[in-house]
């Protein structure tokens, strides 16, 4: 007889063992999902409150339209600048004579341009071209900056620079000129 009694409390006490391991498993269950979720919650109630703050303050509703109001400025100037004419730069002649109007924007006059030798691929085809010019480094950098401005047609590859007198510099550009065949 008392062995069975033992058997019986053997049993008893691997249930409390097993209920109780059952137990601190979802407790720390608990405490690294839901303490996690709620320290979550807990800072977007607290941002909420930053914004409800401005919100509700002196002008902030003003403020905040006004702020959204210049970021949409900008992207809208960002876009314009991006899809601007770039006049008739659908063929190479275009690109040559936006380039030669960068050119004089920056007070520089070619003294030779190479002709390019075309590579085309399945829907664009470059073409790289060589400038000559002699100018001065200021006016090089007004150029170089505004070639480099205008999204996907020219990319600068390399410059050659020679000193030349009164401040001036002969240069060589090697820039490669980027068509869309489908126009």
């Amino acid at each position: 007889m008392p062995h069975e009694h033992y058997g019986r409390l053997n049993k008893a006490a691997a249930w409390l063992l097993l209920f109780s391991c059952a137990t601190l498993l979802s407790l720390a269950l608990v405490r690294f999902f839901a303490l996690a979720q709620w320290e979550a919650l807990s800072l977007s109630e607290q941002r909420l409150e930053r914004m409800s703050g401005a919100l509700s303050g002196k002008n902030g509703a003003a403020a905040l339209k006004s702020r959204l109001s210049d970021l949409q400025d900008s992207l809208t100037d960002a876009c314009a600048s991006l899809s601007q004419d770039f006049g008739d730069s659908k063929d190479l002649s275009g690109i040559v004579r936006l380039l030669i109007v960068k050119a004089n924007a920056a007070g520089i006059q070619f003294v030779k341009m190479r002709p390019p030798t075309e590579t085309a691929g399945a829907a664009s085809a470059t073409y790289p071209l060589v400038l000559e010019l002699t100018t001065s480094y200021h006016s090089l950098g007004r150029f170089v900056s505004s070639m480099e401005s205008l999204p996907h047609l020219v990319r600068v590859d390399r410059i050659a620079l020679v000193a030349g007198r009164n401040n001036t510099v002969e240069v060589r550009i090697l820039i490669t000129c980027f068509l869309h065949l489908n126009g």
